[in-house]
C-alpha cells in the first residue's frame, strides 16, 4: 500500500499504470489482522474460525476485478483526475462498468466503519483483560501492547481526517508517512529490548533480565509444580498451537515470570522444553507396536509438529538418530 502511493505521488505509477489501485482489497485486511494480532497476544491463538474476519477482503478481491480488467487509457485516466486534473483525458470506451454495485465510490466510507468497528472490538478485549488479570500480568508485553493500540488509533483517526479534509486520494502520503514511520518505531522498540545487543553469555543476559522480578522462590516452585503437571499429565504439548502465552493463563502467571521460570530453574528456553516433550513422547511411541507401523508425518502431527521436516530435525537434534532409524533400533 505504502509502494502504491510512492508510485502515484512521484508519477512512477505511469510506467507501470496496470498496478494502479491495485492495493484497494487491502484496505480491507489492516483492521482485522490488527485486531487478531492483539487478540492473539493476550488470550493465545484464535479460533479455527478467524478467517471470517477477512470476508469483507475476500468479497471485494472478487469484485475488484471489475476495475481490474479496465484497460490502460481508462487507468490513467483515473491517475491524472485524482493527481494531475490539469492533465487532458485519454478517449476511452467501456466495455463494462468499472464500478456495478457502486461499492468502489464508497469504499473509503466502507474502510473508515470497519476500522471503527474493530476499534470498538479491540478496546473491548484490552480493558477486558486489563480488568480481569492479576497485578503481575500487567507486565512489559501489556505495556507494548498500549502503545501498539496508541498508534492504530492516531492511524484511524488520522485516515479519517485525511479522507474529509483532502479529495481522492491526496493526502494519502500523510497515511505512509505515519505508517512507515510506525514501523520504524516498532523495529527500534524490538532492537533497544533485545537481549542480542547485550553483551554477556546466555544465561548471564536472563539473569539480569530477571532480576528485578518480584517472584519469590516459593512461587516459582508453586510454577514449576503446575507447568510439570500440564506436561506431563495434561501433555499440553501434543497440542500444535501451544505458546507461552497460552501455558501462562491456564497457570495463572504472566507470560514474563512463566519464562523466567523456565529459564532459571530447567536451564531451557521455552521452544527447547517444549520440544524436549515432544520427542520424549514421540521416543515412547516408536517403542510401542502402534509406533512401529505409524508414518513419519503421523508421528509429527500426533506430538504436536505441523510440519514432518521440522519434526525430524529436531529429533536427531536431540537423539542423534533420525524418527525411522530410532523406530529400527528399538525393535
Amino acid at each position: 500500500m505504502i509502494s502504491e502511493v510512492f508510485l502515484c505521488y512521484t508519477a512512477y505509477i505511469q510506467d507501470v499504470i496496470y498496478l494502479i489501485d491495485l492495493a484497494e482489497p487491502l484496505n480491507f485486511m489492516v483492521a482485522p489482522l490488527f485486531f487478531l494480532y492483539f487478540r492473539s497476544r493476550l488470550f493465545g491463538a484464535p479460533g479455527k474460525h478467524y478467517w471470517l474476519h477477512f470476508i469483507p477482503f475476500i468479497l471485494y478481491c472478487c469484485y475488484a476485478p471489475f476495475y481490474i480488467l479496465q484497460g490502460d487509457a481508462f487507468k490513467y485516466n483515473s491517475f491524472i483526475d485524482a493527481y494531475h486534473p490539469e492533465a487532458q483525458f485519454l478517449p476511452y470506451e467501456f466495455v463494462f462498468s468499472d464500478d456495478p454495485l457502486k461499492i468502489r465510490s464508497v469504499v473509503n466510507e466502507l474502510t473508515i466503519v470497519q476500522l471503527f468497528v474493530y476499534l470498538f472490538l479491540t478496546s473491548y478485549y484490552f480493558f477486558k483483560h486489563f480488568k480481569q488479570s492479576k497485578p503481575e500480568l500487567r507486565d512489559s508485553k501489556l505495556g507494548f501492547l498500549k502503545g501498539f493500540f496508541l498508534s492504530y488509533l492516531i492511524g484511524v483517526l488520522m485516515f479519517l481526517i485525511v479522507k474529509l479534509i483532502f479529495e481522492n486520494d491526496l493526502g494519502d502520503y500523510l497515511l505512509g508517512s505515519f505508517t512507515a514511520f510506525t514501523l520504524y518505531m516498532i523495529s527500534f522498540s524490538l532492537i533497544k529490548n533485545s537481549s542480542f545487543f547485550v553483551e554477556g553469555t546466555y544465561m548471564e543476559v536472563e539473569k539480569e533480565k530477571y532480576s528485578k522480578s518480584g517472584l519469590t522462590v516459593l512461587r516459582k516452585n508453586e510454577i514449576l509444580a503446575s507447568l510439570n503437571e500440564l506436561l506431563t499429565t495434561d501433555k499440553i504439548f501434543m497440542d500444535p498451537l501451544v505458546s507461552l502465552p497460552l501455558l501462562s493463563k491456564k497457570i495463572g502467571v504472566s507470560p514474563n515470570h512463566l519464562s523466567q521460570v523456565i529459564n532459571e530453574e530447567l536451564k531451557q528456553s521455552f521452544f527447547e522444553l517444549i520440544s524436549q516433550y515432544r520427542v520424549n513422547e514421540a521416543c515412547e511411541i516408536l517403542g510401542t507396536n502402534k509406533g512401529q507401523q505409524m508414518k513419519i508425518d503421523e508421528l509429527a502431527e500426533t506430538v504436536g509438529y505441523n510440519s514432518k521436516s521440522a519434526f525430524i530435525t529436531t529429533f536427531k537434534k536431540l537423539t542423534g538418530k533420525t524418527p525411522a532409524v530410532y523406530r529400527n533400533s528399538a525393535k
